[in-house]
């Protein structure tokens, strides 16, 4: 079994900061793992799943990995615009 050790939190949180300004989100996360020497070993499998653990709890995982596209017409007809009937 793998003990969590303090320098894991620092990555994970410099992850999830990095995700808010990356996207998609497997990109921050592998620049993140690539900086701290970690991308692609045992540690990297652990520290993913616990980072799409606390992604999935927030929210914010990205709609496409999820196969649900945002460019569909459904949500596009629901903007707000000059020319466009203001959603309800």
């Amino acid at each position: 079994m793998y003990k969590v050790r303090p320098g894991d939190f620092i990555i994970l949180t410099e992850v999830l900061r990095k995700s808010e300004e990356i996207k998609p989100t497997q990109h921050a996360k592998r620049l993140v793992f690539e900086k701290y020497g970690i991308l692609g070993t045992n540690i990297d499998r652990i520290l993913t799943a616990v980072y799409y653990e606390i992604m999935g709890k927030l929210g914010i995982i990205d709609k496409n990995n999820q196969g649900d596209s945002w460019s569909s017409s459904e949500h596009i007809s629901c903007l707000e615009g000059y020319d466009r009937v203001p959603c309800i």
